[in-house]
């Protein structure tokens, strides 16, 4: 068992933040094999008060390989919290709809990532797509299928 203590810093801001926990073996001098070894482990640290969430998206794409569409959604996460966001992005064309969701996945605070969900539907040509993140406002986009 390994128990391991901390102290953060009295000007840190609240909210999380990540950090990198890093282990290091040194040979035994009593005989025996020496081996050296190191494993990091990526931690995160929640410094307590008041914090922000704040999910904004930023775009949606269309990425094209062959016959196959992707949807690239971008968000930026402009909170002081990790934040895990999954995706709806709901199609329409011609009196059409169609849903389609992307992954989860932790977004670490000040960060932008990109979420992607794989397209397999029958809408071509000029579609609207509305982005729609919990919590978030709606956000529209004119896209090319």
């Amino acid at each position: 068992m390994l128990e391991v203590a901390a102290q953060v810093p009295a000007h840190e801001r609240p909210g999380d933040h990540h950090a990198l926990l890093l282990l290091a073996t040194r040979p035994s001098r009593v005989g025996g094999v020496g081996v050296r070894m190191r494993v990091s482990v990526r931690v995160n640290i929640r410094v307590p008060g008041k914090v922000v969430r704040h999910v904004a998206v930023r775009g949606l794409r269309v990425r094209r390989n062959g016959r196959a569409r992707s949807l690239d959604v971008t968000v930026a996460n402009l909170g002081d919290v990790i934040e895990t966001s999954g995706v709806t992005i709901v199609l329409s064309a011609r009196g059409r709809m169609e849903r389609v969701h992307a992954e989860l996945r932790e977004v670490l605070p000040r960060t932008r990532a990109i979420l992607t969900a794989r397209y397999v539907g029958v809408l071509r040509g000029r579609v609207l797509g509305r982005v729609e993140v919990d919590g978030v406002p709606r956000r529209t986009f004119r896209l090319r299928l």
